[in-house]
């Protein structure tokens, strides 16, 4: 008989290029595009292939084959539009592939279908998959509750394979974590159905791999029992222990609720160690020898200050794969451990005092130690910091964020008055809503250009142009000398937004300005069948969310101002952050942020600094001499549009650039800082229409530190040639002023 198969779905963008190209391979137009050695193609299979390539794409892709002459002239130009085998594709696919948990998924089949079709994915574009290391990523995601499965898998001898692995998945795990073979309770909620006994024949125990059963009922297992030494008095137990975890390195510190005691690995690490002869026994029932014990001292991290941790009795072990602080220990001490989803908190019981904070990773709790890499990690800042460091968000977006975003750990503390948002934020009027929102990403953009700016831009910018999409509330944002610019930056934006989304810009909302209403502009809308809608003359509430926007945009971008004490030149690197913030903040009417309704991509907040902050950018070797310093002091002014790297400005050579290379100094927000009354005293832009659109485009990611009080504000060089991003600039080798670090108040505390 004939074999049917389901038809193959027309090639939309980037996304779906290595599904399309694989049908395409089956439906036998390769031989057409990549012939073999020797082979010449037919002229009539070369058309049939081309009309087949053709009839195989969305309409929007037209443009891309209409002028190929031969079906591998199509496929060319197709694979050089949608085929992404960039750095950035390989990273955000092992990064989709190493967060992947069977939780997040409805079904185990799903789970194991989402990373062996992500697997694929890297094979395609160039990147080797090992098998094992494939069946290690299959296991990764499951519960913790699967943790003694695991071992008796590794315990098996059996060599790991993806197949393998997927089989016993499959076979024995589900997804609320009860055993598949345990009939009534997985049946225990569907009274009506009538209950079936199962085939058990072919389901092998991975305990002791007999046919028939499972391992939860694996009588052979139950029977066992570990024999212990009758000097059991001298052994402790302690049975969460982290043995297994050899890629953490031996200066964490894991805060463990199984552990009976605290334990390190170094001796070296103990004070007044004393000799100490006995062992202790871990989950998987082997014996380890303590050799020493004695007291440490911790340095932990609480919101960017030291918190130095005086721990007694810690028992060395040096086969232990990390440090362990027991939390009954701590407990007994007189304090209270909260752990969430995300991360821990150690408090004193009576005053409530915070001592020490962790995170979570990997299924441990990893407590915070003062001076880790700010690139490695987040540490749980408290409310005020984050309302900084997101543009003086307010507090109720601040708080529903955490589940939004990855990188953002719970949120601890209150906040205080904040003086920035005061003197940067004016009471609005209200603004009737504007009705329906769309549905479809690119269905409707509303944009205006606002200015001229009283001051121009670091880049020589007085205008900016904003865009922001109607469904998702994603906006971009792009500065301009003059106004005769904002109609190719809209051809830009269409271009970008298009390419990206895979998607067609529909209808196009403005006001009546000149910049939008011109022959050139209403020709070029007209041939790509964009729908042109202005608002009534003299009625701006019309264009009620662009007016919003611009209002929103102006406010963060003066608090930023205020905070970090920058002249009015930088009102552009201010506006772009706080462009790039409202696309990762909450917005109402939609469950997750622009960005991620705009990208299907949840944003990563890990990267986020207080605008102004000082910090110290590397200077590259090539840009300096041997004994010269390899870093030269700088301020945060922004987060890079291409690349992950800060736009920091460099007050000596009156420069911006952009670094990967960063340290921010004295992120503090507990200080009260005076009020820069003298950096803006009027209004920011001045509008040529009442009626503003306001959208905002992805912006460099940026953070400042707190600034001290006294310091006068900066004022920048005005001879930049653009706020887009710009090269690294030569950095001067020696600079005639040193930052002064602060020395932290380190207060002694016994958990």
């Amino acid at each position: 008989g004939s074999v049917s198969h389901k038809p193959l779905e027309n090639l939309k963008g980037r996304n779906d290029y290595a599904a399309w190209a694989f049908g395409m391979i089956k439906e036998g137009t390769w031989c057409a595009v990549d012939p073999p050695e020797g082979v010449q193609i037919s002229d009539e299979l070369s058309q049939r292939a081309l009309a087949t390539i053709c009839l195989s794409i969305e309409r929007f892709n037209y443009s891309l084959v209409q002028n190929a002459r031969t079906a591998q002239e199509a496929w060319r130009n197709l694979r050089a539009a949608f085929q992404d085998s960039g750095k950035y594709r390989k990273i955000s696919l092992l990064r989709k592939l190493m967060r992947m948990e069977l939780e997040e998924c409805n079904s185990v089949e799903e789970y194991v279908d989402e990373i062996l079709t992500t697997s694929q994915k890297l094979q395609e574009i160039g990147f080797p998959i090992n098998d094992e290391w494939l069946s290690l990523v299959l296991m990764m995601g499951l519960p913790k509750r699967y943790e003694p499965m695991v071992m008796g898998m590794d315990a098996s001898g059996v060599k790991w394979t993806a197949d393998w692995v997927k089989s016993k998945i499959l076979q024995d795990v589900t997804i609320d974590g009860s055993s598949s073979g345990n009939v009534s309770g997985a049946l225990a909620a569907r009274p009506k159905k009538a209950m079936k006994k199962k085939d058990n024949t072919s389901i092998q125990c991975y305990k002791c791999e007999k046919f028939g059963h499972y391992a939860s009922e694996c009588e052979g297992h139950s029977k066992q029992k570990h024999v212990r030494d009758e000097k059991s008095s001298r052994h402790r137990k302690a049975a969460l222990l982290a043995v297994h975890q050899s890629n953490s390195v031996p200066e964490e510190w894991i805060l463990d609720s199984g552990a009976g005691d605290h334990m390190c690995r170094t001796r070296e690490a103990l004070i007044d160690a004393g000799e100490v002869s006995q062992s202790i026994y871990v989950a998987d029932a082997s014996e380890l020898a303590v050799v020493a014990s004695g007291s440490i001292e911790i340095e932990a991290d609480v919101n960017g200050e030291c918190s130095t941790l005086d721990v007694s009795n810690v028992l060395c072990v040096p086969d232990l794969a990390v440090n362990l602080l027991s939390v009954s220990r701590i407990c007994k001490k007189g304090y209270n451990v909260t752990f969430t989803s995300r991360s821990c908190v150690v408090k004193h019981e009576s005053t409530g005092t915070i001592i020490a904070t962790g995170r979570e990773a990997d299924g441990l709790y990893k407590l915070n130690q003062f001076g880790q890499s700010s690139a490695c990690v987040v540490r749980p800042s408290n409310l005020e910091l984050w309302h900084r460091r997101l543009g003086h968000l307010n507090v109720e977006s601040i708080k529903r964020l955490p589940r939004m975003v990855l990188g953002m750990d719970d949120l601890v503390g209150s906040m205080s008055p904040c003086v920035p948002c005061i003197e940067g934020k004016h009471q609005r009027l209200p603004f009737k809503s504007s009705g329906r929102r769309a549905n479809e990403i690119l269905e409707v953009v509303h944009s205006d250009l606002c200015g001229p700016m009283e001051k121009t831009s670091i880049g020589g910018s007085r205008f900016f142009v904003t865009f922001i999409d109607d469904a998702s509330r994603m906006v971009s944002i792009y500065f301009l000398k003059s106004k005769n610019e904002a109609f190719e930056v809209f051809k830009q934006y269409k271009a970008e937004s298009e390419t990206q989304t895979g998607r067609k810009l529909k209808c196009f909302r403005t006001d009546n300005g000149k910049e939008f209403v011109n022959k050139q502009f209403e020709d070029y809308l007209k041939e790509y069948g964009i729908r042109h809608e202005t608002t009534v003359p003299h009625n701006p509430e019309q264009n009620g969310l662009a007016e919003r926007m611009n209002r929103t945009i102006q406010e963060r971008a003066r608090c930023l101002m205020f905070n970090g004490k920058l002249g009015k030149q930088f009102w552009a690197e201010a506006a772009s952050t706080a462009a790039y913030l409202i696309n990762r903040s909450p917005t109402k009417g939609l469950p997750v942020t622009p960005y991620e309704k705009f990208t299907n991509k949840k944003p990563d907040l890990s990267n986020l600094r207080v605008f102004g902050s000082k910090a110290m950018a590397y200077i590259p070797k090539v840009k300096r001499r041997k004994w010269d310093a390899k870093s030269t002091p700088c301020i945060f002014i922004g987060y890079s549009a291409y690349s992950k790297a800060y736009r920091v400005y460099n007050p000596a050579s009156k420069e911006v650039f952009e670094s990967r290379d960063v340290i921010i100094l004295n992120e503090d927000p507990a200080a009260e800082m005076e009020p820069a009354r003298n950096t803006i005293d009027e209004p920011l832009v001045s509008f040529t229409n009442l009626s503003t659109d306001a959208t905002i485009e992805e912006v460099n990611p940026g953070s400042t530190d707190r600034d001290e009080p006294d310091e006068p504000v900066i004022e920048a060089n005005d001879d930049q040639p653009s706020d887009q991003p710009q090269q690294p600039c030569a950095l001067p080798s020696q600079f005639a002023q040193e930052l002064p670090m602060r020395r932290s108040e380190r207060e002694r505390r016994v958990p």
